[in-house]
């Protein structure tokens, strides 16, 4: 769906925005004008909030179940995954009961200083055009924040859901104003809101972002990019044909990695390892076990397999499907045991790896 936003210039964002409860604490009695959101920008939240609710929180669940710690806990610290599990149910309950009323509702106010809000005594969702705007359904890579700045993400969304059971105490209220959060990094403000306050609402939001933008970001990319890397192998033929000639092998050998589930799931994680992890770090989900989950996601059968087909079938016809095909059954069980033999040598490291 393409349409135009109506979206003032977004100011500089010098300190992060604050959840929008601690917000109406701090500006109490001052109400912003809301206006109900338009029936796009309704199916755009729409589209956002059920994309999350199917392919996010049922992997955040399972990683919440392969972890251990005393950062996987529900509503009011109560701690486990089971309680996690209970919060996040009562969560996407929220989520659905408000897609249903649609009481989604912009304002602009550059003085309040929260991107959305959800008032959870007059069950209305309300979004601070000043800082954040809606994105379209159709851009779920979030391709216009050039334009129009911070987009609205499922995160925030849920966190905010959260909160027609869960509520900030006055400590994470205070924290959040402080500069100590505004300007702070990740692995402070972790340990203050998450290890300290047990604050489930922004544990939604830290937990879930991360499979937010690994889905959106790396996964729905990915075969784009494979694509490009063969396209251009094959323009390579003509003007450069002892390049197309020595990467010949390596297509074979990059498509059979992704193959299966198993062995596209051990190369994407495989690529994570060493970047920052919260899911590694705080809910200490081992390498093997976040194969594992995304391997059995549906992320694969939804959005990969179908360009693994094409892929297979446009290198089977550059360079001879008899051919192919016997290269691919060579390396099919060498290359999940690499991956999984790499995996577990760095499985170590990257537990122990600290957040910056």
């Amino acid at each position: 769906m393409n349409h135009q936003h109506n979206h003032p210039t977004t100011p500089n964002l010098r300190r992060r925005l604050i959840c929008g409860a601690t917000a109406a604490l701090l500006a109490e009695g001052c109400t912003p004008d809301l206006t109900h959101v338009t029936d796009e920008q309704m199916y755009d939240i729409r589209s956002r909030v059920e994309f999350g609710n199917e392919y996010i929180a049922p992997v955040l669940l399972e990683m919440a179940h392969s972890g251990n710690g005393e950062c996987i806990f529900g509503v009011d610290g109560e701690s486990g995954a089971d309680a996690f599990e209970r919060g996040l149910e009562l969560t996407i309950k929220n989520s659905n009961n408000l897609l249903e009323s649609e009481e989604f509702y912009t304002f602009y106010d550059i003085n309040y200083g929260a991107g959305a809000y959800y008032n959870y005594r007059l069950n209305l969702f309300a979004i601070n055009t000043a800082y954040l705007y809606i994105p379209d359904s159709d851009d779920i890579q979030d391709r216009q924040e050039m334009e129009y700045g911070i987009a609205i993400e499922y995160p925030l969304f849920i966190h905010e859901f959260s909160h027609e059971y869960s509520h900030h105490t006055y400590s994470t209220n205070q924290y959040t104003e402080s500069d100590a959060y505004g300007l702070g990094d990740s692995s402070s403000i972790y340990q203050e809101l998450i290890v300290n306050d047990k604050d489930f609402a922004y544990l939604l939001e830290y937990s879930s972002d991360e499979l937010d933008k690994f889905l959106r970001y790396s996964v729905l990319n990915f075969i784009d990019g494979e694509k490009a890397w063969l396209e251009t192998l094959i323009e390579s033929k003509n003007d450069h044909p002892e390049v197309y000639e020595c990467y010949q092998q390596e297509a074979i050998e990059r498509i059979s990695t992704y193959q299966t589930p198993e062995g596209w799931s051990s190369l994407m994680v495989e690529k994570k390892i060493g970047l920052p992890s919260f899911i590694t770090a705080y809910w200490n989900v081992s390498i093997d076990e976040q194969i594992r989950i995304y391997a059995e996601s549906g992320w694969y059968e939804e959005f990969i397999e179908e360009g693994v087909e094409e892929i297979t079938s446009e290198i089977k016809r550059e360079f001879g499907s008899e051919f192919v095909e016997g290269r691919l059954r060579e390396m099919e069980q060498y290359t999940m045991q690499e991956h999984i033999r790499k995996s577990r040598e760095l499985d170590g490291y990257n537990q122990e790896m600290k957040l910056k």
